[in-house]
């Protein structure tokens, strides 16, 4: 069994810790959140923050979970029912467990401070400066709008690199400030709790949900960037737990909490687009997928994410308008070989850059398509791409 005590606020060197102690595998460890002391008055006081962090690897290792503290009733039904069924489905390996608490309240026995406001997470990505576009650049005064901005240390920035986390916040902080927005920086030790055979890429949507619950005491809406189209969503095994996030998210509302997918409606090509127009992005969007401090970029120009945002805003014409950003002359050396991904590559996202192409009448030269061969392919992707 594992179990997940009482949470406990306290402030310590000018952040403010939450933290409750997990009993499983014949020992005890602290499960902790923290931000800085002026968001204090954000974090809730009940548990549905650490028992959604920890469900997948509860389930991993098929203990059944007790919570000493207050939970939601109704999300209690849903994560007892629905969303095992469905991360099983996603993930299989993972097993059914019980959850029982303690405490449970009912929907609309919750008392937050304030009503309405929302939050979104923000990364710099395409995703997240889409969503702004969406919810506060264009939708400054409606219920709907933006309040908080959220930066997570639950695994994108690696098990436990808090250098690599603090160095992107840092980065990103400028940016956030320009448009006014509090930029709630989030720390957390749930990485410590998922095994090596959970990745991050796999589970990333409810890492991230966990934190949501955790800052409900002033918002009742929090906006999650979506990745993929509604026509490639996946309700199945996949590596990716975004392609579920319209239909897992939607599983973890309550009448008094609302989490919710944005963006599906738009194709990733869309996006690409939509964000060149701000200017900001010139300036501070954030795709790579690689941890460097020693160059001037923020984006390497050659992993799989920055090729295929690079590939969209070459044959948009827009691509030089982040040569302060992206390693430009790298993407020139491997574009031919990316452009034979392009025509290869059975991935939604890839597929979309290539019926782009041919929307706009570009055309991939000969060198891409000979290497685009059957028979030369894997050794492109082998020894130029190796992704």
């Amino acid at each position: 069994m594992l179990v997940i005590g009482k949470p406990q606020v306290t402030s310590v060197d000018g952040q403010c810790l939450y933290s409750v102690d997990v009993n499983w595998l014949d020992k005890t460890d602290s499960l902790w959140f923290s931000v800085d002391e002026c968001y204090a008055e954000l974090l809730s006081n009940t548990c549905e923050a650490p028992l959604i962090g920890l469900l997948i690897p509860a389930m991993k290792g098929g203990h059944d979970i007790r919570v000493e503290g207050r939970v939601n009733s109704s999300l209690v039904v849903r994560l007892n029912k629905t969303v095992q069924t469905l991360l099983i489905d996603l993930i299989p390996g993972l097993k059914k467990i019980k959850i029982s608490c303690d405490d449970e309240y009912s929907d609309g026995a919750y008392i937050r401070e304030s009503r309405g406001g929302a939050a979104a997470g923000f990364s710099g990505g395409v995703d997240s400066y889409c969503l702004l576009s969406d919810f506060f650049m264009a939708d400054r005064t409606s219920d709907n709008k933006i309040n908080y901005l959220l930066f997570n240390n639950v695994g994108s920035h690696g098990k436990a690199d808090s250098e690599l986390f603090e160095r992107r916040y840092n980065r990103l902080a400028p940016a956030v400030k320009a448009m006014g927005i509090p930029f709630v920086k989030v720390d957390s030790n749930l990485s410590f709790f998922y095994s090596k055979g959970i990745g991050f890429q796999q589970t990333n949507t409810i890492r991230n949900a966990s934190v949501a619950f955790l800052i409900k005491n002033k918002i009742e809406n929090f906006y999650y960037a979506s990745s993929y189209m509604y026509s490639d969503l996946v309700i199945g095994r996949t590596g990716d737990m975004s392609r579920a996030d319209p239909v897992f998210l939607s599983l973890l509302c309550s009448n008094d909490f609302r989490l919710s997918s944005e963006g599906s409606e738009y194709s990733r090509v869309e996006k690409v687009l939509k964000i060149a127009s701000l200017d900001q992005t010139h300036d501070y969007l954030d795709v790579c997928i690689k941890a460097r401090s020693n160059s001037s970029y923020t984006n390497c120009g050659k992993c799989w994410k920055c090729m295929r945002t690079l590939a969209i805003l070459e044959i948009s014409g827009d691509m030089t308008k982040y040569d302060k950003v992206f390693d430009l002359n790298e993407y020139k050396k491997l574009k031919f070989a990316y452009h034979a991904h392009v025509i290869r590559s059975k991935d939604p996202l890839v597929k979309e850059v290539k019926q782009y192409a041919k929307e706009m009448g570009y055309r991939f030269s000969l060198s891409s398509k000979v290497m685009a061969l059957p028979f030369l392919y894997s050794l492109v992707k082998k020894f130029y791409l190796n992704f």
